[in-house]
């Protein structure tokens, strides 16, 4: 009888748990979840659902509104801007990625770091059935970052792929048998 009565406790003391640990877990594991997808992308240029993205645009930009001052090496853009006029480079996109010092030879949605950077994961509901966790960026400039490249690549940018949501199988597999402990 003392077994049966201990294993009651145990399972209400777990169903009591899982809602806290759900909440605090979740995050964790879409903050792991993200950290992979950046990875992902910034490494292998390759969206969520395994293809590599495509190359960044050789189309000549409207030079005149890239501000130098707006960049963290203003130099390189105005050298940039000075050989496209001169003709030494094409004015595209790829061309002041080239010239920045950056990859060209896969789209890795990354030029200064700041939309990467601010990407935040929230709690959005959190009940004793269910935790719904968004992750998107802290500020709306580099939102419209993320809305501007996912539609560009044709692929939500934050979405996880196969591995990552492989880990959160994983981890709250994991949860569940350190619950049930």
């Amino acid at each position: 009888m003392a077994g049966i009565k201990e294993m009651i406790i145990n399972f209400q003391r777990i169903v009591s748990e899982l809602p806290e640990t759900r909440q605090k877990l979740a995050l964790i594991m879409a903050k792991d979840a993200h950290a992979l997808t950046a990875d992902r992308i910034q490494n292998s240029g390759i969206n969520a659902r395994g293809e590599k993205m495509p190359l960044y645009s050789q189309n000549p930009l409207n030079l005149g509104f890239i501000n130098p001052i707006e960049f963290n090496a203003p130099t390189k853009i105005i050298k940039f801007k000075k050989d496209a006029q001169k003709g030494k480079n094409n004015g595209s996109y790829a061309a002041l990625r080239k010239a920045y010092g950056l990859p060209i030879d896969k789209r890795t949605l990354t030029f200064d770091g700041d939309m990467f950077a601010s990407i935040i994961q929230e709690v959005d509901e959190h009940d004793e059935n269910k935790t719904i966790v968004s992750i998107r960026s802290s500020d709306r400039a580099n939102q419209d970052k993320v809305n501007w490249n996912s539609k560009r690549v044709k692929s939500n940018i934050l979405a996880f792929g196969d591995d990552e949501k492989k880990l959160i199988s994983e981890l709250n597999s994991k949860r569940i048998k350190d619950l049930l402990k």
